[in-house]
């Protein structure tokens, strides 16, 4: 069955596994984020499986055989006879990717209710918003109803990885928040998955898969819902193999099918016999409470330790200057933290840099009910990204992009409200809604300084063989920093310089004098480190 989207064309799940290798074989992005990765999520779960089949597969990975090779048939035949148990559509105990309808017990019985357009097949998308909402907007025409085989299969894949928490219950089974792709990161913020992408969506499954999952002999959790085939000894109890585990998610739709065309869902949560209570615990909160740690192990997510020393997951917000953002991941170290995984790949060498691919998912409605307003796939440009391997490479971009920060901190701060304390005149109390402009303005002009910057510090890196000494930022270039942020105050004020003439004036000499101090600080620390 062909629903998988590459840019070659509609593909099986064997054909893109025997041929992901190939560059023309990589799933297309020209779609849906949410519909992207959770392509990608469920050819790494089946690429684990394969993975245990393919011979002296340490030698290959080093050698680069098997990127170069692709997957033996004969792996990707035994692992797809491996979860053949969770892959029928119309089976009646674990039908792909969705739950078994059960019977009504009688004409009244609306939990269990399950035909044509009980509810609409466009209730698999995570990006669905509540049926209120729905009604207000009119969203709900042109909207299809019923999907072809392919079509349908697309949407169960996404919603096993992508469904959330909502008021939609089958059977009294309510939907809950342990999909394994979706992380509610609070309304009107962004769930960011983030990995480095590599030559191949072979290479790329390499980099993502990590070694734990293809250890044992641990299925996917929609291929074996009970989990009787995926324990692992851990001291003198069984757990669940990290496979079933990052794969499990708490949501399953019953579907209504006429032939090979779906005509009806009801989204809701799974069936209490496939929560495995020993681990995740009988209430909500313990079950929560699993996946939220289980979710820290996902090799699609960034999780970084707070300042209390909290796994929290790393966001790329839309709404924010492109720039901004990489200049926040480099000054943060958000950078190497995505190159040094906590846990070990596949394929844990790269190259020297490396592109990395960011699917965002804008979260809109509430906790209780929320969905997707916008989800797209963000591939970032090296000019302004440094995913670099060197650690050296990557603390001199680090140090650079605090500086920066520091820059754009000043020129923001005279765009408020003056605190009781200070001086009034540093202050432009009446432009203190232009606080947003300013940003802008100065992420624009900074942008082609920091390109800049980054060249340069590469050419350094490039220019020797040894330890490089800490990178000592040009005069040229410094300059360059300061007059940005003095560039952009001019651009926000202009509008307003007859106001206050004199007052504008005032702030932008102190602004000045700010700007060449931060510099000159930061300059004598580079001396002192170098």
């Amino acid at each position: 069955m062909r629903f998988l989207v590459t840019q070659e064309s509609h593909a099986s799940l064997r054909e893109y596994l025997l041929n992901c290798h190939r560059a023309e074989w990589a799933l297309h992005k020209d779609i849906a984020g949410f519909r992207y990765t959770a392509q990608l999520r469920l050819a790494a779960s089946v690429a684990a499986v394969a993975l245990r089949y393919v011979d002296n597969l340490p030698r290959k990975v080093r050698s680069r055989a098997l990127l170069e090779s692709g997957f033996p048939e004969h792996a990707v035949d035994a692992a797809l006879q491996d979860v053949e148990p969770g892959s029928d559509l119309f089976s009646e105990r674990q039908p792909f990717m969705q739950r078994p309808a059960k019977t009504p017990r009688g004409p009244k019985d609306t939990a269990r209710a399950l035909g044509p357009q009980q509810q609409p097949v466009k209730k698999l998308s995570p990006s669905m918003p509540p049926d209120e909402a729905e009604t207000y907007w009119n969203l709900g025409v042109g909207a299809p109803s019923s999907l072809p085989l392919e079509k349908a299969v697309l949407e169960l894949v996404t919603y096993h990885h992508m469904s959330m928490a909502g008021n939609n219950a089958y059977d009294g089974d309510k939907c809950q928040m342990g999909a394994p792709a979706m992380r509610y990161v609070g309304a009107d913020y962004t769930a960011t998955e983030a990995f480095i992408r590599g030559e191949s969506d072979l290479a790329t499954l390499l980099r993502l898969i990590p070694k734990h999952w293809v250890e044992g002999t641990g299925l996917p959790a929609w291929a074996d819902r009970t989990c009787e085939q995926s324990l692992v000894d851990d001291g003198e109890m069984q757990i669940a193999h990290p496979l079933w585990a990052a794969t499990w998610s708490s949501n399953a739709p019953a579907c209504y099918w006429e032939g090979e065309e779906l005509h009806g869902v009801r989204t809701g949560g799974i069936p209490e016999e496939w929560y495995r209570k020993s681990e995740m615990g009988t209430t909500k909160e313990t079950r929560k409470q699993w996946w939220d740690t289980r979710n820290q192990d996902d090799p699609f997510y960034l999780y970084m330790p707070d300042e209390q020393g909290q796994l929290k997951v790393q966001r790329l917000d839309f709404g924010r200057d492109g720039t901004e953002l990489a200049v926040e991941w480099a000054a943060e170290g958000k950078t190497g933290a995505l190159l040094q995984p906590r846990l070990p790949r596949i394929l844990d060498r790269a190259p020297d840099e490396v592109p990395v691919v960011f699917v965002r998912h804008y979260i809109a409605g509430t906790a209780s009910s929320p969905n997707i307003r916008a989800s797209e796939i963000f591939e970032t440009d090296q000019k302004v990204w440094a995913f670099a391997i060197d650690p050296w490479l990557r603390r001199d971009v680090q140090t650079q992009a605090k500086y920066i920060q520091q820059l754009n901190a000043a020129v923001r701060t005279p765009f408020g409200r003056k605190p009781s304390s200070t001086a009034a005149l540093v202050y432009l109390d009446d432009l203190a809604d232009r606080r947003g402009d300013i940003e802008q303005a100065f992420w624009r002009k900074i942008r082609a300084v920091y390109v800049d910057i980054l060249q340069e510090i590469r050419q350094n890196y490039q220019s020797t063989d040894d330890e490089p000494s800490p990178f000592e930022l040009p005069a040229n270039l410094t300059e360059r920093c300061v007059h940005a942020g003095l560039e952009a105050f001019d651009e926000v004020v202009n509008p307003h310089s007859l106001q206050e003439p004199a007052r504008i004036a005032f702030v932008r000499s102190n602004l000045q004098r700010r700007l060449w101090g931060i510099s000159k600080k930061h300059r004598n620390t580079s001396q002192e480190k170098s």
